[in-house]
C-alpha cells in the first residue's frame, strides 16, 4: 500500500496504490515478481476565471512482472532494484473511457528484516509509464511499503 503522485499530469491528483505480489527466488541475487496492483487518482479541480471543473480521477489497475537485483549488506537490510512491464487498464474521464495498454515501471528499494530467513518491511520506489498512443505516457510515482512473507522449501 502506498502513495501515487502523477507525474506532468493535469487530469488528476496525488492518490493512493495498493496490490499483491508473489516474490520468487531465481538465484542468490536475482527475484522475479508477479504482481496485481489498482491505483486510485484524486479528482482535479481545474480552475478558468471564475469558472471551475472537476475532473474524476483516473483510476489504474495492472498485471505485470518485476524482474529484481539486490543483494544483502548485512543479515538486516537489502537494497535492490527493479524493472517491470505489465498490461494496463487505464479509467479516465481526459482518455474518454477506458484504454488497455503495456506499461513499465524502474525502482529502488529496501527490504529490513523483521523475522530472520521469514517476516521483511519492504520499502520501494518507482516510476510508472504507461504508453497510451506511442507517443503520450501516463506517469507517476509510486512510494509503498507492505510486508514480505518468504516460504522455504527444503
Amino acid at each position: 500500500m502506498g502513495h501515487f503522485s502523477p507525474v506532468i499530469q493535469n487530469d488528476a491528483e496525488d492518490g493512493f496504490i495498493y496490490g499483491v505480489k508473489a516474490r520468487l527466488k531465481i538465484i542468490a541475487t536475482f527475484y522475479i515478481e508477479p504482481y496485481v496492483l489498482h491505483v486510485q487518482e484524486n479528482d482535479r479541480e481545474i480552475k478558468t476565471g471564475n469558472t471551475s471543473t472537476t475532473i474524476d480521477g483516473t483510476t489504474i489497475s495492472s498485471l505485470g512482472t518485476n524482474f529484481i537485483i539486490g543483494t544483502w549488506l548485512n543479515e538486516i537490510v537489502r537494497p535492490y532494484a527493479m524493472i517491470g512491464i505489465g498490461f494496463f487498464k487505464v479509467n479516465s474521464q481526459t482518455s474518454n473511457g477506458e484504454l488497455n495498454r503495456i506499461g513499465y515501471n524502474w525502482g529502488v528499494g529496501l527490504e529490513y528484516t523483521l523475522i530472520p530467513k521469514h517476516l521483511f518491511m519492504d520499502m520501494n520506489a518507482q516510476l510508472q509509464m504507461i504508453d497510451l498512443d506511442n507517443q503520450t505516457y501516463r506517469k507517476g510515482i509510486c512510494l509503498s511499503a507492505g510486508f514480505n512473507w518468504y516460504f522455504r522449501i527444503n
